[in-house]
């Protein structure tokens, strides 16, 4: 880690970085197989994995009567971020891994299945901008009735 910020290591980080190619950028395009309910879940589960913490932490904030109760509703939906992760997103990669060592999938394929995930964690971020405020209403009404 220290070897990374010496002059050196900022040197070889920067002469590494390069655009991304215009020939990759069209086969995006030319998705052949993209599972959208994986896609979904992918993005759902970054979503509230993301604004779990900081949503009951503004819940607390929202009615300090209950800020206990509702910061200890962010180990709650953490864990259900956890399990739809578990559950729907990794044994999709597990497998998409696998085909790809034994040959059935092509790098290239790979690589766009990626690609497609890491958007859709992208796009699992932006939609817990939106969720923040609602989340943590809702964090609110489930502390009133616990």
């Amino acid at each position: 880690l220290m070897g990374s910020l010496s002059p050196n290591g900022l040197h070889h980080f920067l002469s590494s970085l390069s655009f991304p190619k215009i020939d990759n950028i069209y086969q995006l395009k030319q998705a052949n197989f993209i599972p959208i309910r994986i896609l979904t879940m992918n993005a759902l589960a970054v979503a509230v994995l993301t604004v779990g913490f900081l949503s009951s932490l503004y819940a607390a904030y929202l009615n300090p009567e209950l800020r206990v109760t509702s910061a200890n509703m962010a180990a709650v939906i953490t864990g259900l971020a956890t399990v739809l992760l578990f559950v729907f997103v990794d044994p999709y990669l597990s497998m998409l891994m696998d085909e790809h060592q034994s040959g059935s999938v092509s790098t290239a394929a790979f690589r766009q299945q990626i690609v497609f995930l890491a958007g859709g964690r992208l796009a699992g971020t932006v939609i817990a901008q939106l969720l923040l405020i609602p989340s943590s209403w809702l964090i609110v009404k489930i502390a009133m009735m616990i």
